[in-house]
């Protein structure tokens, strides 16, 4: 048994050591919240249609997070602005948007069309110094569908920033977001503005 004791006691202060790590781990987690850019879409007509835009629970809750050191961890909540963001391009491309919240199987719409949004990913590469290139990517996917779910129009569109990172590993953050939303957004009311699928079925 008095062997054991050093054994027992080292364990002890292992396990001791790793909640102490883990602890700190564990708070040093940033949240950068970041404005949602400011856009504006102009230049084509609007389709002549009753939207409904779903902005479901995933979409919502959309974040980038992961490790930029050893011991912290960068989180970037990203679901209201996208909220925000669709919901504003939706108003600017149809005449008439009502929004919903939907996770499961939706009732039949008759009369309009249905608007589904979904963030496919959303990636940051981090370089091996702060004067690496750093690239900020979000890709999403675009549905419109008939009130009764059959599929109108899809688009898989691309917003993307690469910049030199700088010893402002938040503002660089934050610039880079910001372009790579803003570029997503507007090829995404570009496509969709100018879909000749979404325009047949807008003026039936």
């Amino acid at each position: 048994m008095e062997a054991l004791r050093p054994i027992t006691s080292r364990l002890a202060r292992t396990a001791a050591a790793l909640v102490i790590v883990g602890t700190c781990l564990c708070a040093c987690t940033s949240v950068w919240n970041f404005p949602p850019p400011s856009l504006r879409y102009e230049g084509r007509p609007k389709h002549p249609a009753t939207a409904v835009l779903i902005l479901g629970p995933e979409l919502r809750a959309a974040r980038w997070e992961a490790m930029i050191s050893p011991v912290d961890r960068a989180q970037i909540p990203l679901g209201d602005t996208l909220a925000q963001e669709c919901e504003e391009l939706a108003r600017a491309t149809f005449e008439r948007v009502e929004v919903a919240d939907m996770s499961g199987p939706r009732a039949d719409l008759p009369g309009r069309l249905v608007l589904i949004p979904r963030l496919v990913s959303v990636n940051r590469t981090q370089p091996a110094t702060i004067f690496g290139t750093q690239t900020t990517t979000i890709i999403m996917e675009w549905k419109v569908e008939t009130g009764a779910g059959r599929l109108i129009w899809v688009k898989t569109v691309l917003g993307e920033d690469s910049r030199q990172m700088t010893s402002d590993v938040k503002g660089s953050a934050a610039e880079q977001v910001e372009s790579a939303l803003t570029r997503l957004y507007q090829s995404s009311f570009e496509a969709l503005s100018s879909s000749s699928e979404v325009a047949r079925a807008s003026s039936r």
